[in-house]
């Protein structure tokens, strides 16, 4: 950190001859980024030829010059220096976020090539995130009720929750879609949530009993930024065990495509249980307040936690 905080103070220096983040508008900012941007565009070009005989067509060859190498590399980082000083970013804030992303890339690697590397051989399963590992509707309505006010006549309850965009009724419409906002970029829906009390439990035993599992969510990764790696940082520490997570709207149809051989599925949303459960596959449905009076197909097995689909799997 050091070395790190000597390089933020020293480019610090210099910038400051040409811009004072704390008397700029935003607008001001966005023109200097900008430009550092586009200068940024031709060290680039000096990277390469500093690389030599990078061009396949051309016979002549050039050698690499590691001097060029490291000097258009430094050029290219007093760039993004210029950048983080504009926005007044730390060196410990871009320490901490750099190891966030790592772990993001790290982790994604991982997942993908575990997909890519399954076969009908493989006992695997799919967990629904939120609603079944997490508890992810108890936080958004107690987020409601707070935001709503202690004193509100008729606060929210569980019951209350529905697998739909639209508003509640009990809430304005604009209030509405602030509030979820807010709830997501604060990290609400992704890491300050609870797990279920038997999720670890759960994913260990069926772990032990050889399965990989597949974690599915439709969290909007890519509007949130924080989100992907606030979820891996959030199955890390409830130690909820899982071999990739699978990340889209429509989770439960792109799984059944990219792994047909799926052995079974955890929801508590009665819809996608009843489309999963059309096409032939093993679905248990976790009772939940907002689903318990849906009716659902006579093969799709409701369970009160997830401990009680053990049994099913060890009779299997």
């Amino acid at each position: 950190m050091d070395k790190l905080e000597e390089m933020f103070e020293v480019q610090k220096r210099f910038s400051r001859n040409f811009i004072d983040p704390s008397e700029c508008s935003e607008e001001e900012k966005i023109r200097y980024v900008t430009e550092m941007l586009i200068n940024m565009d031709s060290e680039h070009a000096e990277l390469l030829k500093s690389l030599g005989g990078w061009k396949k067509f051309r016979l002549e060859k050039v050698e690499t010059k590691e001097s060029g190498i490291i000097e258009e590399c430094v050029d290219i980082w007093k760039f993004i220096l210029n950048i983080l000083y504009t926005y007044n970013v730390s060196p410990v804030e871009f320490h901490y976020n750099f190891l966030r992303k790592s772990l993001v890339v790290e982790e994604r690697y991982k997942w993908e090539k575990e997909l890519r590397n399954l076969t009908p051989q493989n006992k695997v399963c799919a967990l629904d995130l939120d609603g079944c590992l997490a508890k992810y509707p108890e936080n958004w309505i107690a987020f409601l009720n707070h935001q709503r006010g202690l004193t509100a006549e008729a606060p929210l309850r569980l019951e209350d929750f529905q697998f739909t965009f639209a508003p509640l009724p009990q809430i304005p419409r604009r209030k509405y879609y602030e509030w979820k906002h807010e709830f997501r970029e604060e990290g609400f829906e992704s890491l300050h949530v609870e797990p279920m009390e038997e999720a670890s439990e759960f994913t260990k035993k069926i772990k032990d009993l050889g399965y990989k599992i597949i974690v599915l969510s439709a969290r909007p990764y890519k509007e949130y930024k924080r989100m992907m790696v606030d979820t891996i940082e959030w199955l890390h520490k409830h130690n909820i065990l899982y071999d990739a997570v699978y990340w889209s709207e429509e989770k439960h149809v792109r799984i059944l495509r990219d792994v047909p051989f799926l052995k079974f599925m955890v929801e508590d949303n009665p819809v996608i249980a009843n489309e999963v459960a059309s096409l032939g596959y093993k679905v248990f449905l976790i009772n939940r307040p907002y689903n318990i009076d849906i009716k659902v197909q006579n093969n799709i097995e409701r369970i009160n936690n997830l401990l009680e689909i053990i049994p099913h799997l060890q009779e299997a």
